[in-house]
């Protein structure tokens, strides 16, 4: 799998587009403020993985995204869990919304092996927007 890395500025609520990472695992970040350009530490940065997988439209995956198929009611949610990514069924927007009114709760699924996600297309991620996706 290849290694590839995204980072969420917790802060500002973006993802950086250029940073590094040290080898004592702090994310860096060039000054442009500054010529030679200086590097700085910044705090408050998440992390995130390639899982080494692409949707439908052959854009790369990462933990803490959402993906949807046809299924009218679920979404899934991309996670490491152990030791490999895995992915969980968890309700979209209009899953909350039939399960309210109906006033009957929906099955929970548990976390399983990651299969066939170019059937699949990112519809979001966790930092982006919340767990309640909507759909179009």
């Amino acid at each position: 799998m290849e290694n590839e890395f995204k980072a969420w500025d917790v802060k500002n609520k973006k993802w950086l587009e250029e940073f590094y990472i040290s080898q004592t695992g702090k994310v860096l970040i060039p000054n442009f403020n500054y010529y030679p350009r200086e590097i700085e530490e910044i705090d408050n940065v998440i992390i995130v993985n390639f899982i080494g997988r692409y949707d439908i439209n052959n854009k790369k995956i990462y933990n803490g995204y959402f993906l949807q198929d046809n299924t009218v009611n679920y979404c899934k949610y991309i996670a490491w869990i152990g030791n490999s990514f895995k992915w969980k069924s968890i309700l979209n927007q209009r899953g909350l919304e039939k399960q309210r009114a109906i006033g009957k709760l929906f099955p929970a699924y548990d976390y399983e092996e990651i299969q066939n996600t170019e059937r699949y297309k990112i519809i979001g991620n966790i930092y982006e927007k919340s767990l309640l996706i909507k759909q179009s």
